[in-house]
């Protein structure tokens, strides 16, 4: 039983670079996709059930139809992208709540013969914003620090400096579960790590070595039962350059630096997300599943939502 049967339609908040033609979207994959949550309690029933969802909007390579939601949101804000539920004294259990949508992605790639090299406007607030340290994307670890020098020094292209950043994380970490998100500075120095602490890394070198790059938070489009976390980073004029080290490192190099499938769900871009509202919790570290939190209850238990066909 669904405590409520409403629908919302969404308003999307758009963030998309294409400055140049160095950057190709091409054959574009639709899906439907239903992203949500099911809390179940036994007697007594919580006191209160609070839960943050974090919703895609427009960006280069994707584009999102209206959002439909099964539960009307308590609020919702656009940076960043979320739904957030507050439920007093719920009467009924299951709680549920999902946002469905029409999600068309496009494989991406940087047409190298349209690429020319540019300095950056440092002044800009997207530059400061994603060249700055965070407690994941840690610019003060010795490791980082040592071979982000070197990279600057090395390599005055942006471009050949981000791949040599990419190669750099490839080596470094074998790809190994830790059940958890260690950030940069746990890859650096164990070595080993899952997708999001890959991306965070090859983040982590680009920003200290003076480009801006961020982790992109999501999940295969094609199993959405899987999430997954690859990366970007910023080349001025022409907008931001999909990567994804985890998978460089496992399948092939080539063949995720510059260039991206169309088979992902992009819902937010970086870690560490400031979230709106709420009793208790400020800051996730990685904001995928969906955050929660719940005040009494018996026997609680969460259960993602989450499918996705493709049309």
């Amino acid at each position: 039983m669904h405590l409520a049967a409403a629908f919302l339609f969404v308003l999307l908040l758009s963030e998309v670079h294409a400055e140049s033609g160095a950057l190709v979207l091409e054959h574009p994959a639709v899906y439907q996709v239903e992203f949500g949550f099911t809390i179940t309690s036994a007697s007594p029933l919580p006191e209160r059930v609070e839960a943050w969802l974090p919703y895609p909007v427009d960006r280069a390579g994707q584009k999102v139809g209206r959002i439909r939601t099964s539960l009307p949101p308590t609020h919702h804000t656009r940076e960043p992208a979320c739904f957030y539920w507050r439920i007093d004294h719920p009467a009924v259990s299951p709680i549920s709540a999902s946002q469905s949508f029409e999600l068309t992605v496009w494989e991406k790639r940087l047409d190298h013969s349209r690429y020319r090299a540019r300095s950056y406007n440092t002044r800009s607030g997207e530059y400061r914003r994603y060249t700055a340290s965070s407690p994941h994307i840690d610019l003060s670890d010795p490791w980082v620090v040592g071979q982000a020098e070197t990279l600057r020094v090395k390599y005055s292209d942006p471009l050949d400096r981000a791949r040599a950043a990419y190669d750099l994380v490839c080596d470094h970490l074998d790809y190994v579960r830790i059940y958890g998100f260690g950030g940069s500075r746990y890859a650096a120095r164990e070595g080993h790590g899952e997708c999001g602490d890959y991306s965070c890394l090859f983040a982590a070198l680009c920003r200290k070595s003076g480009i801006p790059a961020r982790p992109v938070v999501g999940y295969w489009a094609t199993e959405l039962d899987e999430a997954h976390v690859w990366a970007e980073f910023f080349l001025e004029g022409v907008g931001w350059i999909p990567c994804d080290p985890s998978q460089g490192d496992l399948v092939d190099r080539d063949r995720f630096f510059a260039r991206l499938d169309n088979m992902r769900v992009s819902l937010n871009h970086d870690v560490d997300i400031s979230l709106p509202y709420g009793t208790d919790v400020k800051v996730a570290p990685i904001f995928q599943t969906g955050v929660y939190w719940i005040k009494g209850g018996t026997n609680v238990k969460i259960t993602p939502i989450l499918r996705a066909e493709r049309k």
